[in-house]
């Protein structure tokens, strides 16, 4: 009886269960929902871990509004999170590796923050991602050779960190990539030969690392490259022929002879670093490392006028106001003349047989030319006229000499035989010309202009380098820059590029150009100023 009663009640309830449950059924987020939840989750890691309440911007963070109202997030239809860009936004700590849960990620730019740490490799993960940019921060470790997992990466920067070990040949498999910037890093070893498969690259930035060896032929593959940066490392050897345009689209800045086949750079400049209350001589191997400081000669004195004989073993330096010679390494110091402290000795020159040294002194109450052997002895002026003279220059051959005279009224350049005869006019023109430099071929005369007679520095910035035939015929300006001042040319051995210095980047640097003008280059990049002793064969 009992069990008859039941099994009824039973049946009944269940009934009453099944039409409750159809009335109203559980309600379950889409699909969609669920993982916008997921992204949502990841980003207040990220919040949580890299002190968000400390950040610049963290507009609607953590609030109950959409994700991509987030300041720096932006998502698609769905509410999956696409870009994530949070730039100099004062996060602090490690990146999380829930990062590498945001599978629809294209953009991640957290440049300019305090991130430390290694480089989380589940960022690995993110297949769509398309710019990755870590730049100014303090990561370390190595780059991950699994970035090549990143099949449709565009923009890899990670400049400006910490980074260590060796660059992956691995990223030579992104073919998408277009911009690299890998610069103020650690990074040692060769630049991969792997790189000249980035056929798409147009940006390369490797400077300031320690990486060694040669520059890779393979990287003249690299048709599109439009922006190579290399200084501030140890590489030898030369640029690729069939990249040669680059020194005609953009001012490249490179620590190597500057082209492989004909007419490449070479050889080894000599030049001044002038700071407020000092001046050091250093010499710098075109092709090879960088600048090294040659030892002090005289440490307590400003050292203004200097030249370096043919052969680069011996330099002349004007300091207390007379003139010494010494061996490069600073050795073998010998006084040459014997003014006095107050004396006006400047413009040592050395003859091109290394025989003779030319100078200007002011003894006689105006500056005048002199030539004595390199002991001393044998002194002779060269030069008597009322009017100053300055800024000598042998021949090729030894048998003439330019300098600069005001003796017309206007600084002009001039030519005489080198035993003062035959003193002839080259230039005759309203601005001021001076600084003539004899081409080793011996057939051009380079020279600066300056469109103003004053001499303030603000006027300084109106020069310009010209070059003229050795008659003083054909004068053609070689530098384009309205604004600035271009100065002090000195002629590579083969007579096929110029160095010079420039304000032309806000300070005084060296830069070379083809003989043309073409090709210009910065050389140089410090604080200081620098200006142009000699450039020589060796």
């Amino acid at each position: 009886m009992t069990n008859r009663l039941i099994l009824p009640l039973l049946f009944a309830f269940a009934v009453v269960a099944l039409a409750t449950c159809s009335e109203s059924p559980t309600q379950y987020p889409e699909p969609s929902t669920l993982s916008s939840i997921a992204d949502r989750t990841v980003l207040v890691t990220l919040y949580n871990s890299t002190n968000g309440i400390g950040w610049k911007h963290s507009d609607n963070w953590l609030s109950d509004k959409p994700i991509g109202e987030w300041y720096g997030v932006t998502t698609e239809d769905e509410g999956r999170v696409t870009q994530l860009i949070l730039s100099e936004n004062g996060l602090i700590g490690e990146i999380p590796s829930e990062l590498g849960d945001l599978p629809y990620l294209s953009r991640l730019e957290l440049p300019g923050n305090l991130l430390i740490g290694y480089l989380p490799p589940e960022i690995l993960n993110l297949s769509n991602l398309t710019v990755l940019d870590l730049s100014k921060n303090s990561l370390i470790g190595g780059i991950p050779s699994e970035l090549s997992s990143l099949p449709i990466l565009e923009s890899l920067r990670l400049h400006e960190n910490g980074l260590s070990g060796e660059i992956p040949s691995k990223l030579g498999k992104l073919y998408n990539l277009r911009e690299i910037n890998l610069s103020r890093n650690h990074l040692r070893g060769e630049i991969p030969p792997a790189l000249g498969n980035l056929t798409e690259l147009t940006g390369l930035n490797l400077s300031s690392n320690q990486l060694s060896g040669e520059f890779p032929m393979e990287l003249g593959y690299l048709a599109n490259l439009t922006e190579l940066y290399l200084r501030g490392n140890q590489l030898t050897g030369c640029i690729p022929d069939s990249l040669e345009y680059l020194g005609q689209t953009l001012p490249t800045d490179l620590g190597l002879a500057f082209y492989c086949g004909e007419g490449a750079l070479r050889g080894r400049l000599v030049f001044r670093l002038m700071g407020e209350e000092v001046l050091e001589i250093y010499t710098m191997k075109l092709g090879g490392t960088g600048a090294i400081k040659l030892p002090d000669a005289f440490p307590d004195a400003y050292e203004r006028w200097s030249d370096v004989s043919p052969d680069g073993r011996r330099i002349v330096i004007k300091a207390k106001g007379n003139l010494y010679v010494m061996n490069a390494d600073g050795s073998g110091r010998t006084q040459l003349t014997h003014d006095t402290e107050y004396g006006y000795v400047h413009s040592p020159d050395w003859s091109p047989d290394g025989n003779h040294i030319a100078f200007v002194a002011s003894r006689d109450g105006n500056r005048e030319i002199y030539v004595m052997n390199v002991d001393g002895s044998g002194m002779t002026r060269l030069a008597d006229h009322p009017d100053d003279v300055s800024e000598l220059d042998w021949s090729p051959d030894g048998r003439r000499m330019l300098f600069t005279s005001y003796r017309d009224g206007n600084a002009e350049i001039y030519v005489m035989n080198s035993d003062g005869t035959n003193v002839t006019r080259l230039t005759n023109r309203s601005e001021r010309d001076y600084a003539p430099s004899w081409s080793p071929a011996g057939r051009l005369i380079a020279f600066t202009s300056e469109g103003k007679k004053q001499f303030s520095h603000i006027n300084e910035q109106f020069s310009h380098i010209y070059v003229m035939n050795a008659d003083g015929s054909d004068v053609t300006r070689l530098t384009n820059k309205s604004d600035h001042s271009d100065r002090s040319p000195f002629w590579s051995p083969d007579s096929q590029w110029i160095a010079f210095d420039s304000y032309r980047d806000g300070n005084r640097e060296l830069y070379v150009m083809m003989a043309d003008g073409s090709r210009v280059t910065r050389l140089t990049n410090s604080p200081e100023w620098e200006s142009m002793i000699a450039w020589i064969a060796q």
